[in-house]
């Protein structure tokens, strides 16, 4: 981490968000640590607010309260992706994509069994950017996901 950080938040069960004096957000969930600029971090929370890393249903309220480590890293790295203003971004139409996520099994095996499977992180960030491409959120994915 920089010099200079200022904690901004910890929990115990989930991990650290930090500002350094680089003006980067360091955000640390168990053992990985990401540095990100705040322009990400405001996009996540205009496409998902409170139900950022967590299980939502259409309406953004959250099924299940506690954040998921799994989820953190698809939806971040979609958010870093996004091309669109989230002005221009139907709020309501991508909640409603990116929960229908949630009643695919094979997407809740990925989210909820081995974090660190090559197969299933994949998975759930090639789904998660699917589902904001279908909301019509614009993504420029620096990387191939198909494999």
């Amino acid at each position: 981490m920089c010099a200079g950080k200022r904690m901004l938040a910890i929990s115990e069960n989930f991990g650290a968000v930090a500002q350094c004096g680089c003006g980067s957000v360091h955000v640390t969930v168990g053992p990985v640590s990401v540095a990100l600029d705040s322009d990400t971090l405001q996009k996540l929370h205009r496409l998902l607010g409170a139900a950022a890393f967590r299980i939502a249903d259409a309406d953004g309220n959250t099924i299940e309260p506690i954040v998921n480590r799994a989820l953190f890293d698809a939806q971040m790295l979609a958010s870093l992706w996004t091309t669109s203003s989230p002005e221009h971004v139907d709020i309501v139409r991508v909640r409603k994509e990116l929960s229908s996520l949630f009643a695919d099994e094979s997407f809740l095996d990925a989210i909820q069994r081995a974090t660190g499977d090559r197969a299933r992180t994949l998975k759930r960030i090639r789904e998660t950017v699917g589902a904001l491409t279908q909301a019509r959120v614009g993504i420029d994915v620096p990387y191939d996901l198909s494999r």
